[in-house]
């Protein structure tokens, strides 16, 4: 039997986003935190992750839109244009490039590498529970638990 190691969802409490704003991929003016459930990235690299936690609350609320924040200290026209053309058509309402030029969100989630999501609960601005990764099987039920408080 090969070793393999465990892995864990990081889970942070109470974390305060400053607020950022941007573009969403239909072109519209946004700003992030946004209320309820987010996810977020730190650009395109973590398509695989945001697909699981998107399937997850799809699954779990299939009447509710999950907005998605990509954070990049800015985000050029071609960047912009490759991940529109990368986003399905029903999520590019709900997907918002936004500009963090201090890189503060970058450094309140501190993703281990450029492929990691996060997954958040968020009220009046606070992310009241963030997940950073896949969700295990236990942090899936408590983000549910959360979201659904």
């Amino acid at each position: 039997m090969l070793w393999k190691p465990t892995y864990e969802t990081r889970i942070l409490i109470d974390v305060a986003f400053p607020r950022l704003v941007g573009l969403t991929l239909d072109s519209q003016d946004g700003a992030a935190p946004v209320e309820g459930a987010m996810l977020g990235a730190f650009g395109p690299f973590a398509s695989a992750e945001l697909g699981v936690w998107r399937r997850l609350l799809n699954e779990a609320f299939p009447e509710r839109a999950v907005p998605t924040v990509l954070v990049r200290t800015a985000w050029s026209e071609r960047e912009r244009r490759t991940i529109a053309t990368a986003t399905a058509p029903k999520e590019k309402a709900w997907t918002l490039l936004a500009n963090d030029p201090q890189n503060a969100w970058s450094q309140l989630v501190a993703p281990d590498r450029a492929e990691r999501a996060f997954a958040a609960v968020v009220r009046g601005g606070v992310a009241q529970l963030l997940m950073v990764g896949l969700p295990t099987e236990e942090a899936w039920d408590q983000f549910l638990a959360e979201l659904n408080k």
